[in-house]
């Protein structure tokens, strides 16, 4: 009974004890691939989306998104401020028919606006804010590293020279950084939220890849979400406009193919064509090349962006946050080095790209294009403008056509 009293007496002092004392340091556990705090967040960004606003103070938007789609929404108010930025900023966007992520994009974006998520909300911040918002992930790449000729160092370079090069500490960027752990097979990368939504569908796409297959696309495999826009941009059109609003055009257009269209009014009105006038007379053409038409007629462009075709200027087609990167499978293209020699058949491939295409626009040549090479995937990942991205996929078509012993387009 003695026995039984003492070790209640201890445990009562114990427990007295424990509770002034400093609570213990919990164990660490490895951290997940992706915060657990932001998945709720990013499961409501890919939900359908829709906005209608005129001229409306971006805190009547924050209002609006909040209530719609029942999401916790600031705006960091001092951010803005060192921009010259505020509440105030008017927001005019018609847009359906796309996720929220989208959506947000082309509401913030045009006025060097962004988005970013901390502990379970989104904030609204400048551009320069969030891209210093970075945190740290762990990506396996097992799949990849099995393949032969697999290399750590390819698979690096193809991510430092496709998303947002600039950013980083290896490229003398300021913050983003990138080492890889062969012994776990994965890579440690920190960097800011958005561009871990790339790096993630990038790695997605190699995955995907049939290096084994011998087949080949010209097209190219997108990284930034397109929804139906590419199959849509395939269809027969035809039109008439004299002296039309762009406005009036892009609706009309969007109505006849059923894909979203935005006018870059920002871009357009700094440019002094915000009043554009459209005059056209097409028929039995695809839509893509009615978009090619009127707008290169008026020195206008067009740009594939968030599930989202974007009328801008042709200087605003080829700014970096405008670029598109899209990975091509080549395996069918590109010869077998010689015998005996180490020569790597990708460096002529890619310099024939390089010569055929855009000369003056590739990294290489002091341009704003990238390309790099992924051999163990038998793949290109090419960063280029819409022009650019269907100057390369008429060159891989023409190549195929050569290869199989037919005649390639004399246009």
């Amino acid at each position: 009974m003695s026995r039984l009293i003492t070790a209640l007496v201890l445990a009562v002092t114990w427990s007295a004890v424990a509770s002034f004392a400093p609570a213990q340091e919990a164990p660490k556990v490895e951290a997940p691939a992706k915060p657990d705090h932001s998945k709720k967040v990013e499961e409501k960004l890919a939900l359908p989306a829709e906005g209608q606003y005129l001229d409306t103070q971006l805190g009547d938007v924050v209002l609006d998104l909040q209530l719609r789609y029942d999401m916790r929404i600031t705006i960091d108010n001092t951010a803005l401020a060192a921009d010259g930025l505020s509440r105030e900023t008017p927001i005019s966007l018609s847009l359906k028919g796309v996720r929220l992520g989208s959506l947000l994009n082309h509401i913030l974006l045009p006025h060097g606006l962004d988005w970013m998520i901390r502990d379970e909300m989104l904030i609204f911040t400048t551009k320069k804010a969030a891209g210093e918002n970075e945190d740290t992930r762990v990506y396996p790449v097992g799949e990849l590293a099995a393949r032969p000729g697999f290399s750590y160092e390819s698979l690096l370079a193809v991510i430092y020279g496709s998303i947002s090069p600039d950013m980083w500490r290896v490229n003398g960027g300021p913050i983003a950084s990138m080492t890889s752990l062969p012994a776990r097979q994965a890579l440690v990368i920190t960097a800011p939220s958005r561009r871990h939504r790339e790096i993630a569908r990038l790695l997605e796409v190699l995955k995907e890849l049939k290096p084994d297959s011998g087949l080949g696309d010209s097209t190219g495999t997108a990284i930034a979400e397109e929804g139906k826009i590419r199959q849509a941009l395939m269809e027969q059109s035809e039109v008439q406009y004299l002296d039309t609003q762009l406005n009036d055009v892009a609706m009309d257009l969007h109505l006849r193919h059923h894909v979203p269209i935005v006018i870059d009014r920002t871009s357009l009105k700094a440019d002094g064509r915000d009043e554009t006038l459209l005059s056209a007379q097409l028929k039995n053409v695809s839509f893509g090349s009615v978009l090619g038409h009127l707008l290169g007629s008026r020195e206008l462009a067009w740009v594939v962006s968030d599930e989202t075709i974007v009328v801008t200027t042709k200087t605003a087609a080829i700014s970096p946050e405008k670029l598109n990167l899209r990975v091509y499978a080549v395996g069918d293209l590109i010869d077998s080095a010689p015998a005996g020699k180490e020569t790597d058949p990708f460096i002529p491939f890619r310099d024939m790209i390089e010569t055929s295409v855009t000369a003056d626009q590739w990294a290489s040549a002091g341009g704003f294009a990238g390309y790099e090479s992924f051999p163990s995937g038998k793949a290109v990942v090419i960063r280029h403008s819409e022009d650019g991205h269907r100057r390369v996929a008429a060159l891989l078509t023409q190549l195929r056509m050569v290869k199989a012993g037919g005649k390639p387009d004399a246009k």
